[in-house]
This record gives structure tokens, sequence and C-alpha cells, in this order.
């Protein structure tokens, strides 16, 4: 799979809480008119915190997954997205995430429809 290009890289599952990152928010936004997407995609990613940058069709246009020791880190990482000019729709604290074992179970599924076909 990793020759075919559908492995392209491997990742790790960092637990933020032990490195001090008690605060995961996550935050839907959309973004400002002027300009490139990738421009601004490229400077949201350049603000210390920023974990992911999702970007969507509809409102919002984007979501991003933010992380940082305290609210008041939060509160300087979201007026730093102000400055870019973003929309902020909602800034939502996680409480929990959930992706242990879903990869093994999407290769299986599609293992299995494959050899259906």
């Amino acid at each position: 799979m990793e020759d075919s290009g559908i492995i392209r890289e491997y990742t790790t599952l960092i637990d933020f809480s032990k490195l001090g990152l008690s605060e995961q928010v996550l935050v839907a936004a959309n973004f400002p008119t002027a300009g490139s997407r990738e421009d601004i995609f490229k400077q949201i990613s350049e603000i210390p915190g920023t974990v992911s940058i999702i970007s969507s069709l509809g409102s919002p246009e984007g979501l991003l997954y933010i992380v940082a020791r305290n609210k008041e880190d939060v509160n300087a990482v979201l007026s730093k997205l102000r400055s870019l000019n973003l929309d902020i729709e909602f800034a939502s604290s996680v409480i929990k995430t959930y992706d242990e074992g879903r990869l093994g179970t999407f290769l299986r599924t599609i293992a299995g429809s494959e050899q259906r076909i």
C-alpha cells in the first residue's frame, strides 16, 4: 500500500495533556474572501498550537483543532486567528476524542467489500 501511494506517511498519536497542553479546542470559522485559501491555511498553520486545519464546503468553511496550556493561551490563539480576518462561528472545548482502532476497522471493511465485488 505504501508503493501504490495509499499509505503516504505514518503519524503519532500524542497525549497533549501529558505535554501540559490541557486545553484542546475545536474552532469553526469562515475564511476571508480576499487572498488565496492556501495562503491563509499556511498562515494559520504557523500559529503555535494549531494541530489541524480542515477545509469544508458550506458554513463553517473550516474546522481548526488547537491545543494550549490554559484558557489565556487559547484566547491568544483565537486573537491571532481573528487578526487574519477569520470569522469565528464558535470555539468549543474538547472533552474527549475517540479514534482508536478506527483505521483497522475501516481497512477490514474495505477489504471485505473488495472481496464481494
